[in-house]
């Protein structure tokens, strides 16, 4: 069995860098409209997630230089690089040897000086201005004006900080030589260096960093990606809704690897107010990322602690996310099916709520960090997430509704899942309000806790698509050449030859859209639900059908690229949605396509890259790429199973004692139980809504509990005639078709519990549950 090599984040908030086996349902992102980047993998709280690093502007990446007004640069350290016998010319540069970055040009102003050795967390002899200040304290990020670049090297600029986050793209503008140069036109807004000297052939040079590759087979994965394509949403919105295509990446007839990608799916956050500096810190200034790098905070008042994450607006996109979708997750049973889960994170990534027993693959039962409240009463949802018998459309809202409310004039609001797919319409569950609220407040030293702004009481900040690649395994050898070979994945059609990856964003901003109809169905039986009036088509603000933020399809390994051939571009629809499709380029060297499928070659040369002075001066640059092989080579062949890590770590979910869970009580006894078409096995047991396991923690008086259980019992006898395909969210005519959720986990309430109980999954694994009652 083969050990999977986690990538080793070095970023300095990290808290150890042990292997980590449980790993969050990250999903693929959704930006909103600040623009959030999030692509630094880091850990946090027992888990890998991704964040934007303007959150992180000191942390991550190894800063150790110095400031100085000096402007005296010696070349007398440069000496022969003895290692490198095949280029014995290129000169390898001392700690000594320094480089100076000016506030200014013409090499005055501030400046930051630093050694051209000089090491971020991704790379050696190299330097990101991210989180650097000047010598007067000011920030030198996107505002360096001039460089001096010491005799013997040349300096390779980009305009990300690639050294320290890793895009896959590293925006290259140009190759800087020896002396005082100014950055100005295309160099304007240069952040991060890279050094390179001279080999034995003249003009070809080569980078001092470059890593030296051991001889035989390895094991790696490719680099952490995201692949943009939605267009943005709006701040302060009721909700949200989208169509996301489902599909599987992975042939479902084959074993499970060790394998994580969010295939298009979910982040949204809350809005907050202007976060200043001296305000309290969003997240705890005791807790992670405040203290990534060793506490620093005064304990006398914690309200003034302003290391860690109160560098960028008090760290406000960590509070809280509500994120999951679509995937193949670590941590997670090993079926052969991508998965749709729920996945909201609270307090900066603390505690992780993915279904109602269940807080972030926790092997105990949290009965006071639970935050999913099952509605449904015609649905199962397992731990594991829901799963699909078919590619198709995946309708699905996040919105505001009166669900949870506790009384008449209850205010707080539950962020509520709704589904429209082929075989099941409707509600699913809610966000219990104080989840957000309780769950992710710190105290200060006074007993005040902090923030007040969670989605329990405010706004959500909506828009956007993304695919996350986080943990795809790649199986090497390092000879002559260097060559890799990754699982196979595939890419459907869901229109003639191309792929609607995403349609019909939306965000709704009026309770009349939904909040005030459903909340006067709920009052009394009077009142008729009429669901045709709920989330109307010609409600809410379509999401703008721009070209702003689209990525063609890539990946990387090594920060070598590889081209796809997948454009993807926004469309608009006849009926005024807009869609986001995917175009191949089926004479790609990357891909083999047929009628139905786009597959991705499995096996690259890894091509390295190169920086050149042509004859006329000019500089030419190559990061280097992967060159697909037409055959697999003899290094890299063997079966999936022998090349390729198993997905061995998961959790049996068994939540089937103790018989009162948080001290619930269900309203049957009798255990129930079916196999799912993915293969594993699920158990439930029928509850109050009232008394659910979720909902205990609020210890609500017997007063409260009759209020939510009249309003729920209403709700489930005015939806029965139409259940479980009740049209509360509308499908646009443009849409392609709809995905099938597994039928196993349809259900009928028994006839004594009809109305007003729900389902909860109590175990979920691959061995049937004994003893059980087939259903």
């Amino acid at each position: 069995m083969r050990h999977l090599l986690r990538s080793v984040i070095t970023a300095v908030l990290l808290l150890s860098q042990q292997r980590n086996n449980e790993v969050a349902a990250v999903g693929a992102i959704i930006t909103n409209g600040d623009n959030e980047d999030r692509t630094m993998k880091v850990k946090a709280n027992g888990r890998e997630i991704c964040v934007d690093p303007k959150y992180f502007p000191n942390l991550g990446t190894g800063k150790n230089t110095s400031t100085s007004s000096s402007t005296t640069v010696s070349s007398s350290s440069l000496r022969p690089n003895e290692n490198r016998s095949s280029n014995p010319n290129i000169f390898e540069v001392t700690g000594n040897e320094v480089v100076k970055v000016y506030s200014q040009t013409g090499c005055s102003g501030e400046v930051v000086s630093f050694p051209v050795s000089h090491e971020e967390s991704k790379c050696t002899y190299c330097w990101d201005s991210c989180g650097e200040k000047f010598s007067d304290g000011s920030d030198a990020h996107t505002n360096i004006r001039s460089i001096r670049v010491p005799e013997g090297v040349v300096a390779v600029s980009m305009s990300t900080c690639v050294g320290s986050f890793g895009y896959s793209d590293p925006g290259y503008r140009g190759v800087l030589e020896p002396g005082c140069q100014d950055l100005v036109d295309e160099f304007q807004y240069v952040v991060h260096f890279y050094f390179a000297a001279e080999t034995s052939t003249p003009g070809r040079y080569e980078y001092l960093g470059a890593p030296e590759h051991s001889q035989g087979h390895f094991e790696s994965q490719m680099s952490t990606e995201h692949w943009m394509y939605g267009p943005d949403g709006i701040d302060n919105a009721q909700g949200t809704s989208w169509y996301q295509y489902i599909f599987e990446l992975l042939d479902p007839t084959k074993k499970r690897m060790a394998f994580q990608v969010g295939i298009g799916g979910t982040w949204l956050g809350p809005t907050q107010a202007q976060w200043n500096v001296g305000d309290p810190c969003r997240c705890s200034p005791l807790d992670w990322p405040a203290t990534g790098d060793g506490e620093t905070c005064n304990r006398a008042d914690l309200t003034k602690c302003t290391n860690g994450c109160c560098g960028t607006n008090g760290c406000g996109g960590l509070l809280q996310t509500m994120e999951g979708g679509l995937g193949y997750w670590l941590g997670k049973l090993p079926t052969p099916r991508a998965k749709w889960t729920i996945g909201s994170s609270v307090k900066c990534y603390k505690y992780w709520s993915n279904s109602p027993l269940e807080v972030a693959n926790s092997d105990d039962l949290e009965c006071d960090k639970l935050g999913v409240i099952m509605v449904t009463n015609r649905l199962l949802y397992p731990p594991d997430g829901i799963g699909f018998v078919n590619d198709g459309m995946f309708g699905h809202a996040w919105i505001n509704t009166p669900l949870g409310k506790i009384k008449n004039k209850d205010q707080k609001r539950s962020v509520t899942l709704i589904l429209d797919t082929e075989n099941f319409k409707g509600p699913v569950a809610y966000m219990l309000p104080d989840y957000y609220h309780m769950t992710s407040q710190w105290e200060d030293q006074n007993g005040n806790r902090h923030p007040q702004q969670t989605f329990s009481n405010t706004g959500m900040n909506t828009g956007g698509g993304a695919f996350e690649w986080s943990s795809v395994p790649v199986y090497g050898h390092q000879g002559d050449e260097r060559k890799i070979r990754i699982p196979k994945m595939q890419f459907s059609f869901n229109e003639g030859q191309k792929t609607v990856l995403m349609s019909a964003g939306k965000s709704y901003t009026s309770k009349a859209d939904l909040y005030t109809p459903l909340d006067n169905a709920m009052k009394s039986m009077e009142t008729a639900l009429d669901e045709s009036q709920l989330l109307k088509l010609d409600s809410g603000y379509v999401h703008p059908c721009n070209g702003a933020g689209v990525q063609d399809f890539r990946l990387s390994f090594e920060g070598k690229a590889l081209e796809v051939g997948a454009r993807s571009s926004r469309r608009l629809e006849s009926d005024g949605m807009c869609s986001v499709v995917v175009e191949w380029d089926r004479d790609s060297p990357s891909l083999n396509c047929n009628a139905t499928h786009c597959k991705l070659k499995t096996t690259y040369s890894v091509s390295e890259g190169s920086v050149v002075k042509e004859q006329d001066g000019e500089w030419s640059w190559s990061g280097g790429d992967l060159v697909p092989y037409q055959s697999v080579p003899s290094e890299l062949q063997g079966t999936v199973s022998q090349v390729f890590p198993e997905h061995n770590f998961f959790l049996n979910y068994d939540r089937r004692t103790p018989e009162k869970l948080c001290g619930s009580n269900p309203s049957k006894a009798k255990f129930f139980c079916r196999q799912t078409s993915t293969g594993d096995w699920i158990g439930w047991k029928w509850y109050r809504f009232s008394t659910q396991p979720g909902l205990q923690r609020m210890n609500y008086s017997t007063k409260k509990k009759k209020f939510l259980q009249r309003r729920i019992v209403r709700l489930h006898k005015k939806m029965e005639a139409n259940s479980p395909l009740n049209h509360w969210l509308k499908t646009p005519a443009s849409m392609p078709d709809l995905v099938t959720i597994d039928p196993k986990l349809i259900i009928t309430p028994p006839n004594k519990r009809r109305y007003g109980h729900v389902p909860i999954v109590t175990y979920q694994g691959m061995e049937k549950p004994i003893p059980c009652s087939l259903k």
